[in-house]
């Protein structure tokens, strides 16, 4: 059976760069982002703080996508899923690292995650690294539009202190707690991926990783 690994963290932590590298370093591995699936990243601040302000329940973010694809690549798992989740699971090397924002916390995803792994980087790196990121992209297509460019950094910075911040708070709070491994996420991508592989049980690596 498939064994699925959540690599969760906040916008930033590193953790698409770490489900990159890590699927790239070990045989039989697959890598799926949640945001390929999940529309919600779509929605305005003013949508999400409204979400916020009715209780946060992440049943009502859908990720019917991406259940849909994990039954796709998985289809041994189906049964497990649909019954109880603390039923006996048989383990081998195949592995698909599902990068995600919420992890187990989100009640669609919670019965197909076998293990958790909760990338833990400072906000403010994180945010620092958001910025970088975007910011480079954004001049690599609208090179001669400085203008567009600091609106942009503005919108983010207010939205970051208005909501963004929150979700962080909670993704920190919660999903780490549901998380059997933290690793530190400050390093360069070549530390925090060494240190994911090196902290990983054995019985999910390949015999001669193990």
């Amino acid at each position: 059976m498939t064994t699925i690994i959540a690599v969760c963290g906040t916008m930033g932590s590193g953790k698409s760069t770490v489900v990159e590298h890590v699927a790239a370093a070990l045989p039989d591995c697959e890598a799926i982002f949640e945001d390929d699936f999940n529309r919600t990243t779509e929605r305005s601040l003013e949508q999400i703080d409204l979400w916020w302000r009715q209780g946060a329940d992440l049943g009502k973010l859908d990720l019917s996508l991406l259940t849909q694809h994990l039954e796709i690549r998985c289809p041994e798992k189906r049964h497990s899923v649909s019954t109880s989740s603390s039923a006996p699971r048989r383990q081998n090397k195949r592995i698909i690292l599902l990068e995600t924002h919420f992890g187990r916390l989100h009640p669609a995803l919670s019965p197909w995650i076998d293990f958790q792994v909760w990338i833990d980087t400072p906000a403010d790196i994180a945010v620092m690294r958001k910025i970088a990121q975007l910011s480079a992209e954004m001049q690599a297509q609208h090179a001669d539009n400085q203008t567009d460019g600091l609106r942009w950094i503005e919108e983010f910075c207010r939205g970051y202190l208005t909501t963004t911040r929150k979700l962080f708070e909670m993704q920190r709070q919660k999903v780490r707690q549901l998380s059997e491994l933290s690793i530190d996420g400050q390093g360069t991508a070549l530390d925090v991926c060494t240190t994911f592989l090196q902290s990983l049980p054995e019985k999910y690596l390949p015999e001669e990783l193990a």
